[in-house]
């Protein structure tokens, strides 16, 4: 038993589909039993050796990866795919909210463990519940017009890929809320964060000590923030993921052949730049505004 692994778990579960039986029955219990066991063993092992931050960063990474998963299986009216990447979701999600309690438990009583459990108690308690409902009315949306055979390449599936974003948005703000909480008590020198900018000693400019002191500055400045206002930077950039993974999905659905506004847009592309590159070299030298507007024009026309 000490050597159990997914395919005897497996092959386990498929004797007992073939022949329902007592001696069956337990064998699955038995496979099933040891094989929980063995998979605590491993995540407590892999909790221990890496720190909770690490921990949200990878997890908010997959949660993302989950979405895109799901806005495909929207696109191509896969109700189980969705409902699959839906689960993912819902799996980390918890995951997070049980790692972190495990955490707070390490943390003695104080306002910023109970803003830390009030954090995951709204993921656990609210928001997974509201993710898990309108997940659930687009995957039997999807099955339903399956069944129907209305899940065609010409059906208008954009209302449903943005319901699943944004209920996917309100789990991601949850998971980012819990993180920016477990922030709130360190020190900024020792949290490695993907959202701060902090340029190469040297790089860019020719004194190091200069650039150093730049740095600092910086880095101080965004200390003295008040909190409300390193949230909103923080939301504008959860937006910002979420409007690329749109843009990403509408770019996906196009190419050149396939559409006359790509190369209209590819052309109107190349005259800005023309326009651009003429105004750079040119706009010191005319006479007036109305001598730039005739050149441009003319550009144009060209």
């Amino acid at each position: 038993m000490n050597g159990v692994n997914f395919l005897q778990v497996v092959n386990a579960a498929y004797l007992l589909s073939v022949r329902d039986s007592q001696v069956a029955r337990d064998n699955m219990e038995a496979f099933k039993n040891a094989w929980i066991e063995k998979m605590k063993l491993l995540t407590m092992a892999v909790d221990s050796m890496i720190t909770v931050d690490d921990f949200l960063a990878v997890s908010e990474a997959h949660i993302i990866e989950d979405v895109k998963s799901g806005i495909q299986a929207v696109i191509n009216g896969d109700g189980y795919l969705l409902d699959r990447s839906a689960g993912g979701i819902r799996g980390r999600s918890l995951r997070v909210c049980n790692v972190v309690d495990s955490e707070m438990d390490l943390v003695a009583a104080s306002s910023y463990r109970d803003r830390v459990r009030m954090a995951t108690k709204l993921l656990r308690d609210d928001v997974i519940n509201q993710f898990s409902d309108r997940a659930e009315k687009v995957v039997n949306k999807l099955e339903n017009e399956a069944t129907e055979g209305n899940n065609d390449e010409n059906r208008n599936y954009v209302d449903d890929v943005d319901e699943f974003i944004e209920a996917s948005e309100l789990v991601h703000n949850a998971v980012k809320e819990i993180r920016n909480a477990l922030l709130m008590n360190r020190n900024p020198e020792d949290v490695d964060s993907d959202n701060e900018y902090e340029d190469d000693a040297g790089t860019n400019y020719p004194d190091s000590r200069n650039q150093v002191t730049d740095i600092e500055n910086e880095q101080k400045i965004m200390r003295q923030l008040p909190e409300e206002e390193k949230r909103k930077i923080q939301e504008q950039i959860d937006v910002f993921k979420i409007a690329q993974s749109k843009f990403e999905r509408e770019v996906a659905k196009w190419d050149e052949t396939g559409n006359d506004i790509i190369v209209l847009a590819k052309h109107m592309c190349m005259i800005m730049m023309n326009m651009t590159d003429f105004t750079r070299f040119v706009l010191l030298r005319i006479e007036s505004f109305e001598e730039l507007i005739v050149r441009l024009y003319a550009t144009w026309i060209v």
